[in-house]
């Protein structure tokens, strides 16, 4: 047998020092799967069922319920049950069991995910069509992995005011030196508010159309300074990027769209910003997703993959345009129950990242026909549990979206135009409270407000 896949040696003695101590307390995260050798697999599902039962575990109730479930001829090689108990017990020295443990739940893994290598490797020699395959064939990692994850020890207290000590000390050193303890949004009214945005979190920032909101989540992503996965299933790379040069050299996005960069001078000039700013746009750390049908899964596999191969052991930000165009991982009776698997694996794909995810997400139009129209959690739409599962909600508003005389051309007499606010009605961290941005229209971008 290969040394790296199994360790008999290991089963071996945490069956004996178990069986010596009467308990499987030291290694109760273990199932009789993970043991390679049968007569061991038999063994500890024997003390497992004595410990459900409440009842005492030594070699003779465990050999006693090992013929109980009849797996007896599982020891035949060892000499028989009691032969193959007493070989464990004696053979154990019961200091190390938690080291051993260890070693035989992680060759019990490498096991499992050799087995389901093995199953794709058979999938891709079989008749599914090639998307039936790729999706089948992600499903099982992503299964093996979030199994993985969810197989991990409970962790005490000691630990986790160890770890909090040293994250308080950081965010401390953070904010003496003007900095936030999350990854800075670009926008200090919003940073002020949410303390930047912090790895493992689900923030989703909800408008209705035109609002602006892909904007505002675009220039978040370049500001930010950070590893950036962009998930554009309503916007291609192209149009990000054009957006993106606009905002970053300053240039009308009209011109950028139509190609007509005016005369001769104009163009030149034209010309000159987009070489500016696309000088500093390839430098910067955004990989942008487009495809338009992705589900969950798909895009927890994605994001899983440019995670270990672009931003190991950095601080990294998601964003997702939008959380409504996004598939579940199975097509559910009603599209309510598929928003809500997808929030919850947002959240999942978060902690599992140790990355914020910004999700956008689109608005009821209900709110439309009341007199204020700034939105509520209540708005969201086909989305209660986006609010359950949100860290953070917030809302993009503009006035003057729903003003006759700013959307027709004509003069206002309101002061409202260009105000946006950001409104936070949801923050389990910090305040509620409204942050406020100009947007620049013909930069597709926000800015401070004066």
């Amino acid at each position: 047998m290969s040394d790296a896949l199994y360790a008999l040696d290991s089963e071996r003695e945490v069956i004996g020092t178990c069986v010596l101590r009467g308990s499987i307390a030291d290694a109760q995260q273990l199932v009789p799967g993970t043991f390679a050798e049968l007569p061991y697999r038999a063994a500890w599902e024997a003390m497992q069922a004595l410990t459900e039962k409440r009842q005492p575990i030594d070699p003779v109730t465990v050999a006693q319920e090992v013929r109980s479930q009849g797996h007896d001829g599982w020891f035949e090689k060892l000499g028989g049950v009691d032969e193959g108990l007493a070989d464990a017990v004696g053979a154990c020295c019961a200091l190390n069991v938690e080291h051993h443990v260890r070693v035989v739940a992680a060759k019990s893994e490498r096991r499992r995910w050799l087995n389901a290598t093995l199953e794709i490797a058979a999938l891709a020699k079989g008749e599914a069509d090639d998307d039936s395959f790729m999706q089948e064939a992600e499903r099982r990692m992503l299964e093996l992995a979030n199994t993985r994850t969810s197989s991990k020890d409970p962790e005490h207290s000691k630990a986790v005011m160890r770890r909090l000590t040293l994250l308080l000390a950081e965010r401390v050193t953070q904010f003496k030196g003007g900095k936030v303890a999350g990854i800075p949004t670009g926008y200090a009214a919003i940073d002020r508010l949410l303390g930047g945005l912090v790895g493992g979190r689900l923030y989703v920032l909800a408008a209705r159309p035109a609002m602006g909101k892909s904007a505002l989540a675009l220039n978040t992503a370049y500001l930010s300074g950070t590893p950036t996965l962009l998930f554009g299933l309503e916007m291609t790379a192209d149009e990000s990027g054009l957006r993106l040069v606009s905002s970053e050299g300053r240039i009308d996005s009209r011109r950028l769209e139509t190609g007509d960069f005016g005369d001769p001078g104009q163009t030149v000039v034209t010309w000159r910003k987009i070489h500016q700013a696309m000088g500093k746009l390839v430098e910067a750390p955004l990989w942008f997703e487009d495809h338009s049908d992705l589900t969950i899964t798909e895009m927890r596999s994605t994001a899983r993959r440019w995670r270990m191969r672009h931003a190991a052991g950095k601080p990294a930000l998601v964003v997702v345009d939008y959380l409504q165009l996004v598939g579940g991982s199975r097509r559910k009776d009603q599209r309510e129950q598929e928003v809500a698997e997808v929030s919850r694996q947002l959240k999942a794909m978060a902690k599992e990242l140790d990355a914020p995810v910004l999700a956008l997400a689109q608005l009821n139009r209900e709110l439309e026909k009341r007199e204020d129209k700034r939105p509520k959690l209540s708005d969201l739409r086909e989305s209660g549990a986006v609010e359950q599962d949100a860290n953070v909600v917030m809302f993009l508003y503009r006035d003057e979206v729903y003003c006759p005389d700013c959307t027709t051309g004509k003069h206002c007499d309101r002061e409202h135009k260009g105000d946006a606010e950001v409104i936070v009605s949801k923050n389990r961290h910090g305040p509620t409270a409204t942050a406020r941005l100009r947007w620049v229209p013909q930069f597709t971008s926000f800015e401070a407000a004066s």
